[in-house]
């Protein structure tokens, strides 16, 4: 594919969002009081965590409580550590093989964004214990994502369905944060991530519109495929847990199993106000992009997902693209 382009911008929105990625540089060293000591015991609410509220943790004592709590957010920033490195190598791709100077410009603001993140995150776990291994589905999934044979193809797994879970998270783990300087992170993180995920919801839908129905339906399938590889990280991420349950005196395989035993008997997962990144963001972004074809929803009911009929977080973020030079996300 000949990666030059020529120089003529024809998005506003795009030209916009490239606008707001150079004026909202932030320095990790001055902008965040790195002086700030760390408490690992308490760095969030444990309510974040849907596995804290199930009726087998009435078992454990408030300390291992706090020491499960510990470790259970250490596993989440890694994996998010992680994730940004592979945003930021996905970045990188796409200012060589994006076709426009407008998606050239932003991408390399985005991968400044991303470097300053795996910064942030790296700098926060060393300091408050201990970067955890990525696990092997997460892996994958941005493997699969780096070796795309179509740019488009990378925006969707990285921007839609990593970056639209990601900010999910970041979201809820911000609410909860007890830890200042987790808080502060995660804001300047958040801001940044509103701004890459309006860059791939605009481009994406652009070029999904000129589409025709079988190339629709194929970019649809790959979003399928991708949303499925994601799904297999929490599990992944959940028989991470194995080690630190097993201090408490719980097992995985008993935790699994009240698990499943609670949601058969209509308790609730999680706290209401703890989105789902899957059913209450990336699908209503796919639906809402155009790829959530009759087919692939069939597909999608048939995985036993469902998307979100209303998606508070998205209609915020929409609402940034809709008026793209006012204010910051």
């Amino acid at each position: 594919m000949d990666q030059w382009c020529g120089y003529e911008t024809d998005n506003a929105k795009l030209v916009a969002l490239y606008g707001k990625g150079k004026a909202l540089q932030w320095d990790a060293e001055t902008a965040l009081d790195w002086s700030r000591p760390i408490d690992p015991s308490a760095p969030v609410h444990a309510d974040v965590f849907p596995l804290l509220g199930l009726p087998i943790m009435s078992r454990i004592t408030a300390a291992q409580r706090e020491e499960l709590t510990a470790h259970l957010t250490e596993q989440a920033l890694s994996q998010f550590l992680h994730g940004e490195q592979g945003a930021l190598m996905v970045a990188a791709r796409l200012v060589g093989t994006s076709p426009d100077l407008e998606a050239k410009l932003y991408s390399a603001t985005q991968a400044m964004d991303e470097a300053r993140h795996v910064e942030v995150f790296a700098k926060y776990l060393k300091r408050s214990g201990t970067i955890h291994p990525v696990v092997p589905s997460l892996r994958a999934l941005l493997t699969k994502i780096l070796a795309a044979d179509e740019w488009v193809k990378m925006l969707i797994g990285m921007q839609v369905v990593v970056e639209g879970a990601a900010l999910t998270s970041f979201h809820a783990y911000r609410e909860r944060a007890v830890d200042p300087l987790l808080a502060g992170l995660l804001d300047g993180v958040i801001r940044d991530e509103a701004r890459h995920f309006g860059f791939g919801s605009i481009y994406v839908q652009r070029t999904v519109e000129a589409l025709n129905e079988d190339d629709r339906e194929a970019l649809a399938a790959s979003a399928f495929e991708y949303v499925l590889m994601f799904s297999a990280t929490r599990l992944d991420s959940l028989r991470n847990y194995g080690g630190a349950l097993a201090k408490v005196g719980l097992s995985i395989d008993d935790v699994l199993r009240d698990a499943a035993a609670w949601a058969k008997g209509g308790g609730a997962a999680k706290p209401e106000s703890v989105r789902d990144g899957i059913a209450d963001f990336i699908l209503p972004t796919l639906r809402r992009l155009g790829l959530l074809t009759p087919r692939i929803q069939d597909k999608f009911k048939a995985a036993r997902f469902s998307a979100a009929s209303t998606s508070p977080l998205l209609d915020q973020l929409q609402d940034m693209l809709d008026n793209p030079i006012q204010g910051s996300p």
